[in-house]
């Protein structure tokens, strides 16, 4: 009794290109919700600043660490809208006019980059001013708050220009960010 042979053919599509395909199905489909949540997103966001504008009692440290962060918040939500919206081409910067829509990606990917990497810091940030309260009740945490933001700020400006000059693309999500063939290649030599 002859046992089917399990070995892969050796014409197989790598394992890489079956993912991107997989996901590249999914993503099709999935553009409309991705561009309605981003603007349910904006309208929270929304809701946040206003509330923060307009109740004085809002703005009490540390709301106003918070407050930036939602600002930050602000600029991926309308990253999300500008790239699932269709303002930004999704589709790579091989189409029509290929210059103005690898700018559009470059721009793209520098905003979306400094606002996450933003955004999450100022989360760190948030637990620096916590650890640094817990140990020192006493102290002005007012005086560090400069700090913070160059914190913040610079390192998030720092990673969108690195990002902003020649490792962006469109990823396998159809997204302007990081262009994951740098990411598999990274995986690649790590790995070998």
């Amino acid at each position: 009794m002859a046992v089917p042979s399990t070995a892969v053919p050796s014409t197989a599509v790598p394992q890489t290109q079956q993912l991107a395909v997989f996901v590249k199905a999914i993503n099709e489909g999935l553009d409309d919700i991705y561009f309605g949540t981003s603007l349910v997103s904006v309208f929270f966001v929304a809701l946040v600043i206003l509330s923060f504008i307009t109740i004085p009692k809002m703005r009490r440290h540390p709301a106003d660490m918070l407050f930036n962060r939602t600002m930050l918040d602000l600029v991926m939500c309308l990253c999300h809208v500008a790239a699932y919206g269709g303002v930004v081409s999704r589709a790579g910067p091989d189409l029509v006019n290929p210059d103005k829509a690898a700018a559009r990606c470059q721009a793209l990917s520098f905003f979306y980059q400094v606002a996450l990497f933003g955004s999450n810091s100022w989360y760190f940030v948030l637990s620096v001013d916590l650890f640094l309260a817990v140990r020192n009740p006493f102290s002005c945490h007012a005086d560090y708050v400069p700090y913070y933001y160059v914190f913040v700020y610079t390192a998030s400006l720092v990673t969108g220009i690195v990002l902003a000059t020649g490792k962006y693309g469109v990823t396998i999500f159809n997204y302007c960010w990081v262009n994951d063939d740098l990411l598999r290649q990274g995986a690649n030599t790590s790995t070998a």
